[in-house]
C-alpha cells in the first residue's frame, strides 16, 4: 500500500480562477501531478472553506475562502481524503464549514478532523488493501475553529482525549498516522512541548507523525519504532512568498509493507500554485531538513533553539499586550482578539510562556521587601 501526504493546500485570488476550471496542470506541474498519481492513495489538507457566503468570522489572521465552484480543482488532484482539522476551515462561520462539507460530499471525497459537532469531528479513517489496514487520524490545536459538543468545526487536540482515540485506532489497525496541525509558523524546529506530544502520540500507537501547520520545512526524527515530521511546508497556498521560508516544502511519501518507510518530494511554490524542484534545489532542501534532523538528535539543542526563539518573539507579544485596554477608549477589541488567541492556542501560549522565562532569567527579579516591590537584579 502507497499513501501520499500533501500539506496545506488553501485557494486564493492568484488560483482560484484555475481551480474552478479545474486546471491543475497550471497549478502545479506534471511532474508533481504524475508522483501524486503513481500512489493508491492521496491524502491533502483543505486548509480554506469552500463556500459562497461572505460573513467570516471574527478571528486573528486572514479569513480564507474559494468559491464553492473551486472544488472541482481540488476533485481535479483526486484526492483519497480530505483533512479539516485546521485554522481556516470555519473561517466563514458554520455556514461556510457546512458549505465546505456538502461540497465535499458531493465530490465523493472522504474527510476527517472535521464534523457537525465534536463527537463527528474526532472520527478517524481507515485504509485497507491486500489484508492491511492504515489508519488517518487529524487533529488540530486551537484557533477560533474548533468543534464543540453541539457546533460544527475542527478536530482539537486534547491532552485528555487524543491518545485514547490514537490507541483506540491502532486497536483496529496495523498502523496509524497521525496528521497533526500546530507548532509555530515559520519556524523549523520543534518547540519541547510539541516534541513531547508528537512522542507521547508514538507511544500510544502512532507509526507516524506529521506536523502541519508551520507552512515551512522543519526536521524529522526516529523516535523509538515510529517517525515524526516536525513541519512538511505547504502543498498550494499562494502567500507570503517573500518568506523565505514559505518558498519550499515537501511532499511525503509512505509506503507499507512489512512497516512504513518514507520518501520526500521536494517541491517549491510558483505564482500560482506549486512546481517541482530542480535538481540543484532538490539537493538543497533535503540537505538542511536532514541537516536539521541531525541538530536535534543533540541534547539541549531544542529547547535552547526555541528559548532563542522565544526571545525574538516576546516583545511583540508585550507591545500587543499593552494595548489591549487604555481607561479612555476602553476594549481594543482587535487586541481582545489576538489575546484569546495567544492565551488558548498552544503554539502562541507556549511563544509567551518562554519568552517570559527569559526575562525572568536574564533580569533575575527579586522581592524588595524594604520598598514593597518586585526589583530586579541587574
Amino acid at each position: 500500500m502507497k499513501l501520499v501526504f500533501c500539506a496545506d493546500m488553501a485557494v486564493t485570488g492568484a488560483n482560484e480562477a484555475l481551480f474552478i476550471k479545474g486546471d491543475v496542470e497550471t497549478v502545479t506541474d506534471k511532474g508533481i501531478l504524475d508522483y501524486l498519481r503513481s500512489f493508491d492513495y492521496r491524502i491533502i489538507n483543505v486548509e480554506m472553506a469552500l463556500t459562497d457566503t461572505n460573513e467570516p468570522i471574527v478571528k486573528c489572521g486572514p479569513n480564507i475562502k474559494a468559491s464553492k465552484a473551486a472544488i472541482k480543482g481540488v476533485k481535479a488532484f483526486d484526492p483519497s481524503l480530505a483533512l479539516l482539522s485546521n485554522n481556516h476551515v470555519l473561517d466563514f462561520g458554520e455556514a461556510g464549514f457546512n458549505d465546505t462539507m456538502d461540497v465535499l460530499r458531493a465530490s465523493k471525497i472522504p474527510f476527517i478532523g472535521g464534523g457537525k459537532n465534536l463527537a463527528e469531528a474526532k472520527i478517524p479513517y481507515i485504509f485497507e488493501k491486500d489484508g492491511k489496514k492504515v489508519g488517518i487520524y487529524n487533529c488540530g490545536e486551537h484557533e477560533f475553529t474548533i468543534a464543540t459538543e453541539t457546533s460544527g468545526g475542527a478536530n482539537p487536540y486534547d491532552p485528555l482525549e487524543s491518545f485514547d482515540h490514537i490507541s483506540d485506532l491502532k486497536s483496529k489497525c496495523d498502523y496509524v498516522v497521525v496528521i497533526y496541525h500546530g507548532g509555530k509558523e515559520h519556524y523549523r524546529y520543534p518547540s519541547p512541548e510539541v516534541q513531547k506530544r508528537c512522542r507521547k502520540m508514538i507511544d500510544k500507537g502512532a507509526d507516524a507523525v506529521i506536523c502541519q501547520h508551520s507552512h515551512c520545512i522543519g526536521c524529522f526524527e526516529d523516535y523509538k519504532c515510529g517517525k515524526i515530521i516536525y513541519g512538511q511546508g505547504n502543498f498550494v497556498f499562494v502567500e507570503n512568498l517573500n518568506e523565505e521560508a514559505w518558498k519550499t516544502s515537501l511532499i511525503v511519501g509512505v509506503t507499507v509493507e512489512d512497516g512504513l518507510s518514507f520518501e520526500y518530494y521536494p517541491i517549491c511554490m510558483s505564482e500560482v500554485g506549486a512546481r517541482s524542484a530542480t535538481k540543484e534545489e532538490s539537493e538543497e532542501i533535503l540537505g538542511n531538513f536532514f541537516k536539521r534532523s541531525e541538530e536535534i538528535k543533540t541534547p539541549g539543542v531544542i529547547g535552547q533553539k526555541y528559548a532563542d526563539f522565544a526571545a525574538t518573539m516576546i516583545e511583540g507579544y508585550l507591545r500587543k499586550m499593552q494595548r489591549v485596554y487604555n481607561k479612555d477608549d476602553g476594549y481594543d477589541m482587535e487586541m481582545i482578539t489576538a489575546m484569546y488567541n495567544y492565551f488558548t492556542c498552544e503554539a502562541h501560549l507556549e511563544v509567551v510562556a518562554e519568552g517570559l522565562k527569559n526575562i525572568f532569567r536574564n533580569e533575575k527579579p527579586y522581592w524588595n521587601y524594604k520598598d514593597g516591590e518586585i526589583a530586579f537584579k541587574l
